[in-house]
């Protein structure tokens, strides 16, 4: 079975951004950086969502919140 890095990749990515920013990225900015579909990124932010990584409320701009220490707001 082949890993499947995107996950991963979009978290990192979330991460980063919060960091520098201080606010979460778009689903847009995060399907632009990691190379995916809208859809696809989507998926992705579910699956992140089911496993507790992130918090996030689905249709609403700028709600992607990381669990742990990097959560800001």
């Amino acid at each position: 079975m082949r890993h499947d890095p995107h996950p991963q990749l979009i978290y990192d990515f979330i991460v980063t951004y919060w960091k520098e920013c201080g606010y979460a990225p778009t689903m847009e900015e995060i399907a632009e950086d990691v190379g995916l579909a809208y859809v696809t990124t989507r998926e992705y932010l579910v699956q992140l969502k089911a496993w507790g990584v992130i918090d996030w409320t689905p249709q609403t701009i700028r709600t992607i919140h990381i669990a742990g220490e990097y959560q800001n707001g």
